[in-house]
């Protein structure tokens, strides 16, 4: 388990973001409400409320996803896992989070250069006027933090796993 202020802290950054997620989902459906009001009943519509609900949407699913990782709650295709062995499915959860970890690894070395020059160029949105780089941003910052959520999950279930391989059988009573 990583314990200590390392460990808390990272938990914490990661409830923070899901908080974060959170409230880019609750913002999105206000401004997509005061849209369709406005839209319906005043005739007047939010210019730049497609751009800013999107970028919202995409605050909520990377933020997200550090929480569902940390406490792994993904969406998984489990029927085969459930026909091999305890073991077996360790050792599969095992290289699957690792080859998640190379993959938001990959993607967020090849989303900073591009995130540096979309901020060189000073590129924007067309409606919101919001430099792009800032909702771009959200992407590796996301992976990172399911990879870290991944990395604390594993070493909570390894110590998990090994305390009860250790631990005596429980004893049924009649």
């Amino acid at each position: 388990m990583i314990s200590g202020w390392i460990g808390r802290s990272l938990r914490l950054v990661i409830d923070g973001a899901a908080h974060l997620s959170t409230a880019a989902l609750i913002i999105g459906a206000a401004i997509n409400f005061a849209n369709i009001i406005g839209r319906y009943f005043f005739h007047v519509s939010i210019e730049w409320a497609e751009e800013v609900m999107l970028y919202l949407m995409l605050a909520s699913v990377f933020l997200g996803g550090a929480a569902a990782s940390l406490r792994g709650a993904h969406i998984s295709m489990d029927i085969v896992l459930k026909s091999f062995s305890p073991r077996g499915r360790r050792v599969l959860g095992f290289i699957n989070d690792a080859i998640f970890i190379v993959v938001a690894a990959t993607v967020i070395w090849l989303a900073v250069p591009v995130i540096a020059q979309l901020s060189e160029f000073d590129q924007r949105s067309e409606a919101a006027r919001i430099p792009i780089a800032y909702p771009q941003m959200l992407i590796p910052l996301g992976f990172l933090l399911m990879a870290v959520g991944t990395i604390l999950r594993r070493f909570d279930t390894d110590e998990s796993e090994s305390a009860e391989a250790n631990s005596e059988p429980l004893k049924l009573q009649n």
